[in-house]
């Protein structure tokens, strides 16, 4: 898929993806992890695969378990 978008139109676009998705997810009675997830003191969300709260590596992977997130 490609979709051709103006520069200015992308926070738009994405705010209208992003419900879009929710929407579905909702509708199949399913609720995203996402929405539980909580950064621990320092700031960090926790891996959703292993629970590890870490930074990133440079390749956007959980430092713990190598779970590509980012």
């Amino acid at each position: 898929m490609v979709l051709l978008v103006q520069e200015a139109d992308v926070p738009k676009l994405a705010q209208i993806m992003q419900q879009q998705w929710a929407s579905s997810v909702h509708a199949e009675g399913n609720v995203p992890v996402v929405e539980s997830l909580r950064a621990d003191e320092s700031g960090e969300l926790p891996c959703p695969a292993c629970g590890t709260a870490a930074p990133l590596d440079l390749t956007g992977a959980c430092t713990d378990c190598g779970l590509v997130l980012g």
